[in-house]
């Protein structure tokens, strides 16, 4: 046990005998086996641990051996902050910090500042007593989760058919630890076939939960959502913190909350700071679903669906796809009605004064196409929309609005139609990355109140190869191919042949479809803000 720390104390004494040194802060003297060198541990009430030696009965500063020791870095003192602690661990007389230092020496100016998970050196107490003391003394102040009455409560939701399928193995080995050291109480179930997600969201029990954890990609994200807002509680439960561990290939979710990796991503859920999150109902005939991500056609779903089978190759797949659509130079036309966020066109009132103008109005036709004619399928189709918006979940307020717009009416309230037909890529997103390379809409914010539309028309190779590498760091707005609107609602029919509708990833039937944004309807875990 060489390069264990004993932690004594002078005398005799019990737990309840350990008092405070300074303030509220919880003090314990410590001695270094085989070396005799007296130090003091201390927890100030915020959870920060400093460890120093003692000198003729003060602390001083801390040798540089014992710093890198206990992986602290130099400095005097020495010390793991409340930020980076994220729980602990007793074994007998044994006690264990479990800490996530961000990585880097300049990492709050890191494009993606990520954290690793690191364990102290076993630090042995006195006694047992001492060792649990210290741990509920550390989990109380470092862990935002539960309450004083129970640990936090998680339900985790392990996709082993996600990215490269690593998910399971990385929950054993990474996860399932440091959630544990910070006292979470884990309920954890693996997905056994497609849909089961939503199963599981549909089936737990109102105020069991504090958070939902998703081990997984986008897909598994889109299917829990969709079990959280067709609950018949839904009102109750929509706000259920949301959180992704990446373990998928596109992460966005993860990524647009600085989620990097899986250590960052347990960091963040431990400490529990949480984001609204923006979500928008997409109504098709007699179906809706939710999305927390985005709505795509053309060249984004065409790298996506068009890679399935290069799900080993986990984001990389994604890479070859955008490669092979830009050689394909491939163009898309479709028929497109925006209702925009722009307070000069929607009003004060936001959504809901433009959904009180949305009673059929305008019979303006798209400058790219030619208006449907009235007659029973067009009003089939509008029953079945009223039939899809009266399904479970938030209330439809564009209802009348997308009910014109499939007879080919264009409705009144600031309503448009899009004037670029043919398209490359078409992606209405609601978060800024799309995963953690492909920086899609650096403007957009998971709580901003609509979905950042972003399109581009067709481009020559060498223009999508710009876009391509640009869009890494998110530099690619101002090539003039690009367009970019806000927009509340909005209304797409496809067509062209080869090609995908994608909701989050996921296929949906290739039809006229229309979507509209319920701002900061959930909420999501984010990573602590860096400063």
């Amino acid at each position: 046990m060489a390069n264990e720390v004993a932690l004594l104390s002078p005398g005799s004494h019990s737990a309840s005998d350990v008092e405070a040194a300074a303030g509220d802060a919880q003090a314990f003297r410590a001695q270094l086996r085989g070396r005799g060198d007296l130090l003091e541990l201390r927890v100030a009430g915020d959870g920060t641990c400093d460890i120093r030696p003692v000198a003729d009965g003060s602390p001083s500063s801390c040798p540089a051996f014992l710093a890198g020791l206990l992986r602290l870095g130099s400095g005097p003192p020495p010390q793991i902050s409340a930020t980076d602690i994220i729980g602990a661990t007793a074994s007998g007389c044994e006690l264990v910090i479990w800490h996530a230092p961000l990585q880097g020496k300049a990492a709050a100016q890191q494009e993606k500042p990520s954290r690793r998970l690191c364990r102290t050196p076993p630090l042995v107490l006195e006694s047992p007593q001492l060792a649990e003391q210290a741990v509920k003394l550390l989990r109380s102040t470092c862990c935002c989760w539960g309450s004083a009455q129970r640990p936090p409560r998680l339900l985790i939701i392990v996709n082993p058919a996600s990215g490269p399928g690593k998910a399971p193995a990385i929950y054993e080995r990474e996860v399932r630890p440091a959630l544990e050291a910070a006292g979470c109480h884990l309920d954890m179930h693996v997905t056994k076939a497609a849909g089961h997600a939503t199963e599981l969201m549909l089936q737990v029990a109102a105020g069991s939960v504090d958070a939902v954890v998703a081990l997984g990609g986008d897909g598994t994200m889109h299917e829990a959502l969709q079990g959280l807002l067709t609950r018949q509680d839904w009102e109750a439960t929509r706000q259920l913190p949301l959180a992704q561990i990446p373990c998928g290939s596109g992460n966005a979710l993860a990524a647009s909350v600085g989620m990097w990796n899986v250590h960052t991503a347990l960091h963040a859920i431990i400490k529990g700071q949480q984001r609204p999150l923006d979500i928008a109902s997409v109504v098709q005939h007699e179906r809706r679903c939710f999305s927390f991500l985005s709505v795509s056609y053309g060249l984004i779903t065409n790298l996506d669906i068009g890679t399935e089978h290069l799900r080993w190759m986990g984001g990389n797949r994604f890479v070859v796809g955008a490669l092979q659509q830009i050689m394909l130079k491939r163009r898309h036309t479709a028929r497109v009605a925006l209702l925009d966020l722009d307070p000069a066109v929607i009003g004060e009132a936001g959504l809901l004064a433009a959904a009180a103008a949305d009673a059929v109005g305008s019979s303006s036709s798209n400058p790219n196409s030619t208006p449907r004619t009235s007659g029973a399928g067009s009003a089939a189709s509008a029953e079945g929309l009223r039939a899809a918006a009266s399904l479970q979940g938030p209330p439809v307020q564009h209802l009348a609005a997308f009910q014109a717009l499939s007879q080919g009416r264009l409705p009144s309230g600031g309503w448009q139609w899009l004037p670029d037909a043919d398209v490359a890529l078409f992606t209405a997103t609601n978060l800024p990355r799309l995963d953690m390379n492909f920086h899609l809409a650096p403007m957009a914010a998971p709580d901003s109140g609509c979905f950042d539309l972003i399109y581009t028309t067709p481009t020559s190779r060498m223009e999508g190869l710009k876009f391509m590498t640009d869009s890494e760091k998110g530099q690619h707005m101002s090539h003039p191919r690009v367009r970019h609107r806000r927009v509340a609602a909005m209304a797409l029919e496809p067509q062209s042949t080869g090609t995908w509708l994608v909701v989050d990833g996921e296929v949906v039937p290739f039809k006229q479809l229309f979507m509209e944004v319920h701002p900061s309807l959930c909420n999501a875990v984010v990573a602590p803000t860096v400063r």
